[in-house]
């Protein structure tokens, strides 16, 4: 398939480009060029998404065959991309397990979940999801919506629960203390780059994963106190 990826330089976007590469299909990434690091074989587009009438434009000139959107934060931006690929036959959105929020009524949290964020994040990517779904039953956009949680890989490094910072690696090599909410024994799961990209390689073209929402986690979990524990005894503190 001739694909366009939205963004494709990313933590989770790099790994999807070079596997589908891998695959064979013919990739192309959309963006402002600031971020190298393609690999060989990918084709990049030099623009700015929110120049709406330019990307649509090349959009519609290129004629792709599906895209993925990894960068799509608002319901403006889903807005412009059903304009911009309502003749492809798949669209993917990147979208968050955020959409939940954090008051759960069942555990492990499934995709007919009730969506509850708690942050303008959360929320916003629930209008942009939704625009697409209203979008799908009322003209059969061909969107897939794809849920991450904590996605983490070589582009991003390790996270620490109360902040995108990786100050706290430091801290720990040197003996001091960090902080971490509550008791630590909060549910979280966590899933490496390279094992996201299959996600997205496994429902394109897919005719049966049009319309659906997936959430994208591993099997199993863990608490914030092992994955922080864990990563001291790697580090060796």
């Amino acid at each position: 398939m001739r694909v366009v990826i939205i963004g494709g330089t990313g933590n989770i976007s790099l790994p999807i480009v070079k596997l589908l590469l891998e695959q064979g299909h013919e990739v192309t990434c959309y963006n402002r060029g600031q971020s190298p690091g393609l690999p060989d074989g990918a084709r990049v587009i030099i623009g700015d998404r929110h120049n709406e009438a330019e990307f649509e434009l090349t959009m519609h000139r290129e004629k792709f065959d599906a895209a993925i959107d990894m960068i799509c934060f608002n319901k403006a931006e889903a807005e412009s991309n059903i304009r911009a690929f309502k003749e492809v036959q798949h669209f993917i959105q990147v979208s968050t397990v955020c959409t939940f929020g954090v008051d759960y009524d069942w555990l492990p949290v499934s995709e007919d979940h009730p969506l509850r964020p708690i942050s303008n994040y959360g929320r916003n990517k629930v209008e942009a999801d939704n625009a697409y779904l209203d979008a799908y039953y009322a003209n059969g956009f061909p969107v897939t919506i794809i849920k991450p949680s904590t996605t983490q890989g070589p582009k991003q490094g390790l996270l620490r629960q109360v902040a995108i910072d990786l100050s706290w690696l430091d801290r720990i090599r040197k003996g001091k203390p960090i902080l971490i909410c509550g008791d630590g024994k909060a549910l979280h799961s966590f899933l490496h780059v390279n094992e996201a990209a299959p996600a997205f390689a496994g429902v394109l073209g897919r005719t049966k994963c049009i319309g659906q929402t997936y959430n994208m986690v591993p099997r199993g979990f863990t608490t914030w106190e092992t994955y922080h524990k864990t990563a001291m005894r790697v580090i060796g503190s």
